[in-house]
Parts: structure tokens; sequence; C-alpha cells
């Protein structure tokens, strides 16, 4: 605890609920954090975990390594292999869970959307207990996109829908809306909740999505992360807007953060 705040974020997380969603977490050793959010009982279930009892701590929670049975059920390795599965969700790799919050905020308040916020200037707005917004680099286009991903339990391959979203203030020419069946409204993301197995999200990722389907996962171009660990610049520790920051480095930037705040 710091000036009276307690330090907002966590490296044992794994689910955390919301008012209207799961999220899952990996925090893998390369540092950052690995979010899918929201998460659906299809995601819950490729990744092995019960939907209706998922475990609330990761593989580098003591309680973890105490209940488990082998080295292999706990610890950095098994932390890495589920960030890697993880990825293949179309998860996202912030460069830290502040970073994570801190976007997630400026969605949810829409501080890039055009007339953003006029009732006092940027560098008074303070996100995620204490950041300045004026700090913050707007989101790239890989951490605003959105992507859902469906995979078939036969005949391999992944299928694959991303469109842009309008609140991040990055313009892309390919920003595209959910096809719509003649005469229909747009198919809405929310639907995507419905769909109790990967079959069922793969059909509608094809018929109502546009998904384009990948015989392998390695000729995914997009703007995803599922191809993100193998990516050389993770590799090094290079993050999307910095570095890949441990949860220790995480701790110290916010707490450097809120000094700045106290000294004002």
């Amino acid at each position: 605890m710091v000036c009276g705040y307690s330090v907002p974020y966590s490296r044992h997380s794994r689910t955390v609920f919301g008012l209207t969603h799961a999220t899952i977490y990996a925090h893998p050793s390369r540092g950052g954090v690995i979010v899918l959010s929201p998460a659906y009982i299809a995601d819950f279930t490729f990744l092995g975990l019960d939907p209706l009892n998922p475990p609330l701590q990761n593989f580098l929670a003591p309680s973890v390594r105490v209940e488990a049975k082998t080295p292999i059920t706990y610890g950095l390795e098994a932390e890495d292999d589920f960030a890697r599965r993880l990825l293949l969700l179309g998860a996202k790799w912030y460069d830290s869970e502040a970073r994570f919050n801190i976007l997630t905020e400026m969605e949810n308040l829409g501080l890039w959307m055009a007339g953003e916020n006029q009732r006092k200037p940027k560098d008074e707005i303070r996100v995620d207990s204490g950041w300045r917004l004026s700090e913050q680099p707007p989101p790239t286009m890989r951490e605003k996109r959105r992507i859902s991903i469906g995979w078939p339990s036969e005949g391999g391959g992944v299928w694959v829908a991303e469109y842009d979203t309008a609140w991040g203030g990055v313009d892309e020419e390919d920003n595209l809306e959910p096809p719509a069946e003649p005469g229909q409204e747009p198919a809405e993301w929310g639907l995507l909740s419905l769909a109790a197995t990967m079959d069922e999200r793969c059909k509608l990722l094809k018929d109502r999505f546009g998904a384009k389907f990948h015989a392998d996962v390695r000729e995914y171009k997009g703007y995803g992360f599922l191809n993100a660990w193998d990516w050389e610049s993770n590799k090094h520790g290079e993050g999307e807007v910095g570095k890949l920051l441990s949860f220790e480095e995480t701790v110290e930037a916010w707490r450097n953060s809120l000094y700045r705040i106290d000294a004002v």
C-alpha cells in the first residue's frame, strides 16, 4: 500500500468476473499480461477449464503449488503453456496489467473518441487509479481490434473474424462491420456468447460474421496476437507500445505515478 492506495494488480489472477462477463488472464514469464475479455463457455472448454467452476488463481499462486500433484501443474512453465493456448483464442498481449486497465477505462469512458471529455484538460484526467491520460499512448490497432476465434473439432484449421472498433481514435481502411443476411440487421457480437461449443462458434463466425478460414494458424497475418509467442520482438521483451513489464516493474511504475499525483 502506498499513500493510502492498494496495489490494483495481481500476479495470480486467472478468472475475474464482472457484472456482464468473465475475463481470463495469463502471466507469461516474458512479461506483460495476456487477457481474453470477454471469455465465453467455449473458451473455458478449449482451455480445459470448468466454465461453471473456473479457477480464480493461476499456476503461479502459492495455493495452486500446494495443491498440485506434479511439478508440471504449477510454476512458470505451466503458466507459459497456458498463455500460449490463451493467445490461440484471440487474447491480447498487453505490455502490463496497467496498460490493459487503462485501455479498458478509456474504452468505457470514451476518452479517445471524437469530442473526448471536454469538461477538463486531458492532462488532468486520471485513469486506472492515478495514471495521467496525457502520458498514455493511444491504443494501437492490435490493442483495439475485436477478434473472435473458432477451432473446429474435425478437419483442423481455424476460423478468424476480426473488426475494427470505433472507440480507439485510430483509423484504418478496413474498418468493417459484421455482415448481415439480406434484409437483416448486422449480427451482434453478443450472439457468440450463446455458442456452447467451438463447432457452434465456428458456424456463427462463418455464416454471420464473415470469418476467414486458415488451414494453419501460422498463415494468419491479421492484427491479432495468435502467433505472438513466436514473434522475435516478444522473445526480446518488446511489447506493443513499450517494454513487456514484469509484475514488479508494473507496481513500481504505478507507485511512481502516485508520487507525481501527491506532489501536485
